[in-house]
């Protein structure tokens, strides 16, 4: 069986599942819109993009 090939673009979001090395990389999951997951990758931490990274400003939006 081969793996087919993970292509991922810049901004795509994935969750954090899994921290290593004090936080020098991630196993990230990344999911289709009906919640299947369709990649689950590690990646060094350079690679990522912080979103929201200070929620303390953030009010409710709903």
């Amino acid at each position: 069986m081969t793996e087919k090939e993970i292509i991922l673009l810049r901004g795509q979001m994935g969750t954090v599942v899994e921290e290593y090395n004090n936080g020098e990389a991630f196993e990230v999951e990344f999911c289709d819109n009906n919640g299947q997951t369709f990649a689950l990758v590690s990646l060094e931490s350079e690679k990522l993009i912080l979103l929201c990274p200070d929620t303390s400003n953030l009010s409710l939006v709903y």
